[in-house]
């Protein structure tokens, strides 16, 4: 299972797509695209993690004097 969701992960959201596709059509396959879904869930929140606000007034909240 995890051999497929990083190769999912490595290639482009298209050919992700037509994968899991692919995958779907084999009925004995289809309990993976939960755990494809999922991973894809996660590592789409840790790429968005990266670009959090940072606390720029040291005042540990994320308010507009925080903006660069």
């Amino acid at each position: 299972q995890f051999a497929v969701i990083e190769a999912l992960a490595q290639i482009g959201s298209d050919e992700a797509s037509e994968i899991l596709n692919e995958i779907l059509e084999d009925e004995e396959a289809a309990h993976l695209h939960e755990a494809v879904e999922e991973a894809m869930a996660e590592m789409s929140f840790f790429q968005m993690s990266d670009f959090t606000l940072l606390d720029f007034d040291g005042d540990d909240d994320d308010d507009e004097d925080d903006d660069m």
